[in-house]
């Protein structure tokens, strides 16, 4: 659907807005990808754009979507001795000019709403403009930054919650990306999040792809992701491949592609790694897979993200209409959604013998592969549809400018009260 077509639909014109983030919208990491499916078809004249140089890949933004973009300067965290803390406190200096330039670009642009995402410093810069200007802030959390940064700075972990609270409480309107974090939002900081998860399109399959039919005895295995939170089941699966652990099965060949930004050490034998490559491409690719392995540590240290966050994969994954099989502990957020809606074969003890079982079940039974793939497609269409997901955001933002331009003696009542909104999502 063009972009005027979407946007005609709604009662009235997308307001401008100023985008205040750390990363902008790309094709890389969680969040910047959800931002860029939810601004696909916003006006580029419409959105102003501060974000940081940390966050900066020209390579994968994959097209104009902002009128002014302005990247400000920041600094990577990372040395020895200290003086990586030293640098990445820098960073936090910042915040003030942030929102002061803010601040001056809102009211030149004349933007009715500021959009943000909870990660980094900038969505703290975010919140402060808002303060300075009352223009109403819209904030999506994807991830828990409190735990985040309080494992990673001394200093900043004993306030670290009380300041998050102050921003979520500044916000007009928050969303949550899966329903862990609607939770957690609600029980530590007293916010009613709505839930906005990763979205996506179906996927059509290319040209002269079929899908297998009775027991496979070739299968394509695909990992799509950054590696952070599973590269100990990926070690796992590129061992248990690699000892001949799925012939007792039947599956006389396979092949494993890996499509993540980085290299995972060594690379085996009928192993490819593609690299970080774009969405089209990826799509095309996750279409052509027999299985869409998606992982989640069982490491102690990766509990506060699996148990709040969730993998932005799953919606391409779903998209496709592929299996899908999870390898995660089962306290992990995508384990409780997969078992709820029931489109994904579930793994949760690392054990090669009962991950190649799964394995070996995908590919010995059409029916239950069958199953799985119609499931993910209606839980692609009831939970993750990137049209019904971009136009509830145009409709937040068209509700809170409207609520923010109403005269003071309503504000009483309760538009103008951020608790009330938050109540109403």
């Amino acid at each position: 659907m063009p972009a005027t077509d979407e946007l005609q639909a709604t009662a009235t014109a997308p307001p401008p807005i100023l985008y205040l983030c750390d990363f902008p919208p790309s094709n890389r990491d969680g969040g910047s990808v959800l931002v860029d499916r939810l601004l696909a078809e916003y006006p580029p004249e419409n959105i102003v754009a501060f974000t940081s140089s940390r966050y900066h890949r020209p390579d994968a933004q994959t097209r104009h979507w902002s009128s002014h973009h302005a990247v400000l300067w920041g600094v990577q965290g990372q040395g020895r001795w200290g003086i990586g803390r030293a640098k990445g406190l820098v960073n936090w200096l910042l915040i003030p000019l942030i929102a002061l330039r803010a601040a001056l670009q809102l009211r030149r642009r004349r933007a009715s709403a500021i959009l943000s995402v909870a990660h980094g410093t900038y969505f703290i810069a975010a919140a402060l403009a808002s303060a300075l200007t009352s223009v109403p802030l819209i904030l999506i959390v994807h991830d828990d930054w409190v735990a985040d940064l309080q494992r990673n700075s001394y200093f900043f972990k004993y306030i670290a919650r009380r300041l998050f609270q102050s921003v979520l409480h500044r916000a007009s309107h928050v969303f949550a990306v899966s329903p862990p974090m609607q939770r957690l939002l609600r029980s530590e900081y007293g916010v009613d999040a709505e839930l906005q998860m990763p979205c996506a399109e179906a996927v059509t399959r290319p040209a002269g792809v079929r899908n297998a039919e009775g027991s496979m005895r070739h299968c394509r295995i695909l990992y799509a992701g950054n590696g952070i939170c599973g590269d100990d089941c990926l070690r796992i699966l590129m061992e248990l491949l690699q000892e001949d652990r799925l012939a007792g099965y039947g599956l006389s060949d396979w092949e494993l592609h890996l499509y993540t930004p980085s290299l995972p050490g060594a690379i085996p034998p009928r192993t490819t790694w593609h690299g970080w490559v774009s969405q089209a491409e990826l799509a095309e690719a996750v279409a052509s897979a027999d299985i869409l392995f998606l992982p989640y540590s069982f490491l102690p240290d990766g509990k506060s993200v699996r148990t709040t966050s969730f993998p932005a994969k799953t919606a391409d994954y779903l998209a496709s209409g592929r299996p899908i099989l999870i390898f995660s502990p089962p306290d992990s957020t995508i384990v409780e959604y997969a078992r709820e809606f029931d489109f994904a074969c579930i793994v949760t003890e690392p054990a090669k013998d009962a991950l190649a079982a799964a394995i070996g079940l995908l590919c010995c039974s059409e029916v239950y592969r069958g199953r799985l793939a119609a499931n993910a497609l209606r839980t692609l269409a009831v939970n993750h549809s990137a049209h019904r997901q971009r136009q509830r955001l145009y409709d937040v933002l068209a509700e809170t400018t409207d609520a923010s331009q109403r005269p003071a003696s309503v504000s009483a009542a309760g538009p103008l009260n951020p608790e009330a909104r938050r109540r109403r999502a």
